[in-house]
């Protein structure tokens, strides 16, 4: 059996680089060039699995360090502001810290200056969950791939699996898809997929050839299929419900990962919040002092005859529109306006605590139970054919499990590690359906 692709052209069944296959046009495909086409992606994809990691580790590192720049130049810029403050202002070292402390004005400016500084770089210290840079220490590598090919016995050529039984052979696929996206995920799954590289699709395409050449290899043997044996069915039977208590297990992993990192991300906003409401207690002090400096509220309160309100608006009209006026009414607006002032700009800079929330995830253990309990009947597809169910009431079945697991995982499906979740949970429904194809 030849099928027409189009792909690399490999003389003497030899691997070919990248290169040469971008510049190979139509090629007739057998087994033979498929172990080969297997044994270049084997052969590259170490390599290309440690170009990704290096450039994901160089990207993060580089704006991490933008970001603590950024925050360092606050607090060179309220160093600087407070010496030449101190030397234009004081005659001495000792006058200046005498009088900073003894004066509310002084007092109240330094605080302002040295929070607020520290309010604005604050983010900045927390590059993961303010999405400025992240964790640089990648936890996977080319190694964990090797580890897998060794596990697997991949290195012996794609002919030696594909002679497998075929049960066997589609577990052994379906295991080690599941590996590959649970030992590769620092990788194949970034925290930020904005940042996305070419080489990052690269080898995201690498690992589908990967597995396609593995199960495509199989076809082209053109050897009889045999039906599959009790112990066959035995097996699959055994890897589904494995696969569903692994399923149980990663479920409560990934939530307590969710968890803790929803509390960090709120510990930073707490800190970033805490920071700037002492800022603003340091505006406060600034502008109380004002106040109190411009005697707006020291004088004897004045008896006003007739109405009050019209000598009020009286007062603000000639504010407005003659050359001057001196009013007890409008300067006691503009105190009152003064004092408001600092509790409102953006909330004070503490609008980071109006992003608090529950660290609990929003779903978990309980839901997954009650998805599991009722659709526990797929556990067995055995009992569920001997009970005289169709295979397509079957099949039925398990799209509704599916699509309600990812539901009622929302929250965990699409976090940062939900590939885990979404692994086993398509691996628990490939198995299912080859149980259905197979008996």
């Amino acid at each position: 059996m030849k099928i027409h692709l189009v792909t690399m052209l490999l003389i003497n069944h030899l691997p070919l680089t990248s290169q040469q296959r971008k510049q190979i046009p139509l090629h007739q495909v057998d087994a033979s060039f498929i172990e080969a086409k297997y044994e270049t992606v084997i052969s590259e994809l170490p390599e290309m699995i440690d170009r990704v990691r290096d450039g994901i580790i160089e990207d993060t590192a580089v704006r991490n360090m933008f970001g603590y720049s950024i925050a360092l130049s606050y607090w060179i810029g309220a160093t600087l502001e407070t010496i030449g403050w101190l030397l234009m202002r004081f005659r001495s070292l000792q006058g200046a810290v005498l009088q900073t402390f003894s004066n509310l004005e002084y007092f109240g400016f330094q605080w302002y200056l040295w929070w607020y500084g520290a309010g604005d770089a604050g983010p900045w210290y927390f590059p993961d969950p303010f999405g400025t840079g992240g964790d640089p220490n990648l936890k996977c590598s080319s190694e964990d791939f090797i580890r897998l090919v060794r596990k697997y016995n991949l290195d012996a050529g794609v002919a030696s699996i594909s002679r497998m039984k075929k049960i066997e052979n589609f577990v052994l696929l379906e295991r080690l898809e599941k590996d590959l996206s649970e030992d590769l995920g620092c990788i194949l799954y970034p925290s930020y997929p904005e940042r996305i590289f070419k080489e990052h699709e690269e080898v995201n395409l690498q690992i589908q050839d990967l597995i396609g050449l593995l199960r495509f290899h199989r076809s082209l043997l053109q050897e009889p299929e045999e039906d599959a044996i009790e112990e066959e069915l035995v097996l699959l039977d055994q890897e589904i419900s494995s696969t569903w208590k692994e399923l149980s297990v990663v479920i409560e992993e990934v939530y307590f990962n969710v968890y803790a990192q929803n509390a960090y991300k709120n510990f930073a906003l707490i800190v970033c919040g805490f920071l700037n409401l002492m800022g603003m207690a340091g505006a406060i002090m600034i502008n109380t002092d004002l106040v109190k400096r411009s005697g707006v509220w020291s004088g004897e309160s004045q008896t006003i005859e007739g109405d009050i309100l019209s000598t009020i608006v009286s007062d603000f009209t000639d504010w407005f529109l003659s050359d001057g006026i001196i009013s007890h009414y409008v300067r006691s607006l503009g105190a009152v306006f003064v004092l408001a002032g600092p509790y409102f700009w953006g909330y004070s800079y503490s609008s980071f605590l109006i992003f608090l929330r529950d660290p609990q995830p929003g779903c978990g253990a309980d839901d997954r139970d009650a998805v599991f309990k009722r659709y526990s009947a797929i556990l067995s597809i055995r009992d569920l054919l001997a009970s005289g169910i169709s295979k397509d009431s079957v099949l039925f079945l398990l799209e509704e499990w599916r699509r309600d697991m990812e539901v009622a995982l929302h929250c965990l499906v699409y976090s940062r590690m939900g590939h885990r979740v979404r692994a086993r949970i398509d691996m628990v429904y490939n198995l299912a359906r080859a149980r259905l194809k197979f008996g």
